[in-house]
């Protein structure tokens, strides 16, 4: 009896992978040339050789097919999946196919592993493949978030110090886009992401997109409060003029306080718990040693006068 569930689930996942690799087949569509070398120009980092430009072309073109598969199902997620692929920084073309591909073998994964706990706990084999195909539709979306989050977090705490060396550069006669260069190529130890963003920004500008633009597309894909404020003000002081260093300064001034308001909610949190655990944990251990002798010394009274 095992051994043909396992055999027919063998045949399902051979004919789904079948389907799957017919469709993508069928619905390939080759992209105009200018459009290719243009993706490939705002895709592929500045610092790598030709051998690496070509490297992933294959993937380029399963990622492309995986997706407009997956465009095709009712109700998908995909402009989700897009916005966290790159707040992630999951932008290449390796890592979308290995994602894509995630999202629909992750799912028949999980019912193949389904059917198989069924048949051998002796238990319904239609629930667990349920559970199994929910299980393995969410786990690859979940990780991807928690992964977007964490290089929120990220920024976030990169923000003050980012902002104080944008402050040394502009005092040392820098423009914007020296001072970009600047952080993205001497920064990566101490603030990897943001250098990586401006050195995005950087090569967007270098194929001709205004400064302005590259800037809000950074602020928009990564979504982090502190960034789109930055971008608003450096925006606001290359277009209208004004002392760039002052109001950097006050912006890093209003992050402290934040960050300090931040610090005192969490360390009001942190005794209201620590209250819980001294009352669950502490006050029992010390009623028993306080009354402890107290309580015997009466009990032994008691036995005394019976």
């Amino acid at each position: 009896m095992l051994n043909s569930i396992v055999l027919g689930l063998l045949a399902f996942l051979l004919i789904a992978l079948a389907a799957v690799l017919v469709l993508i087949s069928s619905h390939e569509q080759v992209d105009p040339e200018s459009r290719r070398r243009f993706q490939e120009v705002l895709e592929t980092p500045d610092d790598e050789t030709w051998l690496n430009q070509h490297k992933w072309r294959r993937a380029r073109k399963i990622t492309v097919r995986v997706r407009r598969l997956l465009e095709r199902v009712p109700g998908t997620d995909m402009q989700e999946i897009e916005v966290l692929l790159r707040r992630a920084a999951l932008a290449e073309d390796r890592y979308r196919a290995i994602t894509y591909a995630s999202l629909w073998v992750t799912p028949l994964l999980g019912m193949g592993l389904g059917m198989l706990w069924a048949a051998s706990r002796e238990g319904d084999v239609g629930v667990a493949m349920m559970m199994g195909f929910v299980i393995g539709y969410i786990s690859p979306r979940s990780l991807l978030r928690t992964l977007a989050e964490r290089r929120q977090a990220a920024i976030k705490e990169e923000m003050p110090i980012v902002l104080n060396l944008m402050r040394l550069l502009f005092d040392a006669g820098l423009s914007l886009e020296h001072t970009f260069k600047a952080i993205s190529e001497q920064a990566k130890e101490i603030s990897p992401n943001l250098s990586a963003e401006f050195a995005w920004v950087l090569l967007r500008i270098q194929q001709g997109q205004e400064r302005g633009d590259a800037l809000d597309e950074m602020a928009k894909r990564n979504d982090v409060n502190e960034l789109s404020e930055t971008v608003a003000m450096l925006k606001q002081a290359s277009r209208y003029g004004g002392n760039l260093r002052d109001s950097l300064l006050r912006y890093l001034r209003m992050l402290e306080d934040r960050r300090l308001t931040d610090l005192r909610d969490k360390v009001g949190k942190l005794s209201a718990n620590m209250s819980v655990v001294m009352i669950l944990f502490l006050f029992p251990a010390l009623l028993i040693f306080l009354a402890g002798p107290g309580v015997v010394s009466l009990v032994k009274a008691l036995s005394n006068f019976n």
